[in-house]
């Protein structure tokens, strides 16, 4: 599958990630590609997924640097991993909260096309 990105940063920082990945299956490729998305460098993606024990890291969510866009790729990089929405973030995982308010929608379906190998 040919996979878009959306510049060239994106595409070094997802290969970049891939690379740091102790398993790569399908959920991995889908979270790496989202982080590459909505973070700037390694040391953002960090924060967000714990490399050395291969996990999301859902308590350093509401990092400073983040976006509105950047929220909503990593909740759906969160929810392609494993589901991630706790009770307290079930409304904000939906797909109404996370699509539809971003230039980004098209990368977030190609997320999906890598997590379910569309």
């Amino acid at each position: 599958m040919e996979i878009i990105f959306d510049s060239k940063r994106h595409e070094e920082l997802f290969h970049k990630l891939i690379k740091k990945c102790k398993r790569v299956r399908a959920d991995t490729i889908s979270v790496m590609y989202l982080l590459a998305l909505a973070c700037y460098d390694e040391a953002q993606a960090s924060q967000m997924f714990n490399f050395e024990s291969n996990c999301i890291c859902p308590e350093n969510f509401n990092q400073p640097w983040q976006t509105s866009g950047s929220v909503r790729a990593i909740r759906l990089a969160f929810v392609l991993w494993n589901g991630y929405p706790t009770e307290e973030h079930q409304e904000k995982n939906n797909v109404y909260n996370i699509f539809g308010y971003s230039e980004w929608d098209k990368f977030f379906l190609q997320a999906i096309k890598l997590r379910f190998q569309i």
